[in-house]
């Protein structure tokens, strides 16, 4: 970023070329600002741009503080992002990051994706700006639970969603209120276990057997060729007449 260098009275006060050059210098580097600490103000999602403030004070040849930079639709850069998949974190007000600054104006690519080099000196410009999160001070730095044992973790800061893959196991924990999967068909390979109830509203099919210690209860029919009950088919079983129980139908 550069602003107007004022040719103040501490350069015409020089008394040398070399103080004169000295103090000149000075000023031109403190005008240039390549990257600097930013919060966000205000979020605009449909345009991906936001407008920031800047988090550090300048002062001038007199030391007073001046105003607090403000840069206005500000581009948003996703460094999760490509042409054919994305992760997306939205950004919030308050969150802070850093504003860079081109070298040259990227206002035409901006718009309409058109690639063009003005053969300008646009350099760092208010004009040029791009937004990148996740520049925190040490006492905002978020810590992860067991950040030791953790190869990936994605979640929310308040602690209502994580997903985590152990670094050691390689093991996969979800932890969520609630969790919905919107898939034709859904394979899952080993074994399930389910701590909890099972509502099922479509059909069970299976091609193996169903084991179970507990007991099996409907309120509607229950289909199927054969059943077996203490080691005797109940499909065809029946008693000859005058044996007990002295009937001669199925038990």
């Amino acid at each position: 970023m550069v602003k107007a260098v004022s040719y103040n009275k501490s350069l015409k006060n020089a008394q040398t070329t070399e103080e004169l050059y000295r103090l000149f210098y000075k000023q031109l580097k403190k005008s240039i600002k390549v990257q600097i600490p930013v919060e966000i103000t205000s979020v605009d999602y449909v345009k991906n741009s936001c407008d920031v403030k800047a988090l550090i004070k300048e002062t001038d040849d007199n030391g007073n503080v001046l105003p607090v930079d403000i840069f206005p639709n500000v581009p948003i850069r996703h460094t999760n992002e490509t042409s054919t998949a994305y992760i997306r974190v939205p950004v919030q007000v308050g969150d802070t990051g850093t504003v860079e600054f081109f070298d040259c104006s990227i206002s035409k690519y901006r718009l309409d994706n058109i690639v063009e080099y003005h053969f300008d000196e646009d350099y760092h410009t208010l004009e040029s700006p791009l937004y990148t999160s996740g520049f925190y001070s040490e006492a905002n730095v978020f810590q992860l639970a067991d950040v030791n044992n953790t190869a990936i973790e994605i979640g929310t800061k308040s602690g209502t969603f994580i997903l985590n893959v152990d670094k050691t196991t390689g093991a996969l924990t979800i932890t969520a209120p609630s969790a919905t999967i919107t898939a034709p068909a859904i394979n899952l390979t080993g074994a399930v276990t389910i701590n909890g109830g099972l509502l099922v509203t479509g059909l069970i099919t299976g091609q193996s057997n169903i084991s179970t210690s507990g007991t099996i209860t409907t309120t509607s029919t229950m289909s199927c060729s054969d059943i077996l009950v203490n080691s005797k088919n109940v499909d065809g079983h029946v008693h000859l007449a005058g044996t007990p129980p002295g009937n001669t139908g199925a038990f």
